[in-house]
């Protein structure tokens, strides 16, 4: 296998790149009744923020944003979720608001079949916390919802990265934690079950190889490999470091989390 040499490829790596076999959420998809249209040019006290675009086929076109503004006595900013959508490419649009305060749209994706996915997560001190998905089957006309509930994990989980739908059926989210890893989900049937795909530790809890000096850049390590259930994942790194007068090869495992010396390659042949 290439040696890849750039700083992050450990991170990647030592994820242990295989699907856990645990069903972390399952749920139905609950129709949105309270679906509040809005003229937002009556809504001047409000601010519009979009935020994504995406089209369908059929070339309607899809805005995601929020409408934010101030509560008296409350210096937070208070968030409505919104859409635009135009069925005559962009010249008029239907806007509609869903009934739930304080979150925000971080990610919209589309399928050529109409089906249409919101991630909403909820905004706290400092957090995007992912708290639902809204579903339309029919290009926006009628919407549901499906509860999620990512906390299997034990990370205290901080915004979304990721979110992706590859077709009607399968997609992946990716959430980075407090301490900076990283926590793929992934689905098989368009959103309304998650299980957990990988784990990536954080950079500081894995990572503690010196420098190049003199190019500042983490020292060359590739995966090692262990065959589990017909699939091969990654159960540790090992990398070569340039000491005076040999070259040290050393390992991390999951296991022993600590880079150990394997051996030494004397620099000069005689």
């Amino acid at each position: 296998m290439k040696i890849l040499i750039f700083r992050g490829f450990l991170c990647f790596i030592l994820a242990g790149f295989y699907a856990l076999s645990s069903q972390v959420y399952a749920a139905s998809c609950v129709k949105i009744t309270d679906e509040r249209l809005i003229d937002y040019q009556a809504n001047k006290e409000q601010q519009l923020q979009l935020d994504y675009i995406k089209t369908l086929p059929d070339n309607k076109v899809i805005l995601a944003g929020h409408y934010y503004y101030d509560y008296l006595n409350d210096d937070k900013k208070v968030t409505l979720p919104v859409i635009h959508l135009s069925t005559n490419q962009g010249k008029n649009w239907k806007v509609s608001g869903f009934n739930f305060k304080r979150e925000v749209i971080e990610g919209l994706q589309t399928e050529g079949m109409g089906n249409i996915w919101l991630l909403l997560s909820e905004k706290n001190e400092g957090t995007l916390v992912p708290v639902r998905i809204l579903k339309s089957e029919n290009g926006g006309r009628d919407w549901c919802q499906i509860q999620l509930d990512l906390s299997s994990t034990g990370a205290i989980l901080q915004w979304v990265e990721k979110f992706n739908f590859f077709d009607a059926l399968h997609g992946k989210i990716t959430l980075v934690d407090a301490a900076g890893g990283r926590v793929d989900y992934y689905t098989k049937n368009g959103g309304l079950s998650w299980n957990i795909l990988w784990k990536i530790p954080a950079r500081q809890d894995i990572e503690t190889a010196y420098n190049v000096a003199d190019q500042n850049r983490d020292y060359p390590h590739a995966p090692l490999w262990e065959k589990d259930h017909g699939r091969y994942k990654i159960i540790a790194a090992v990398r070569f470091a340039k000491a005076k007068g040999r070259y040290i090869v050393e390992k991390y495992s999951f296991n022993d989390p600590v880079w150990r010396m394997q051996s030494t390659i004397p620099e000069s042949v005689p």
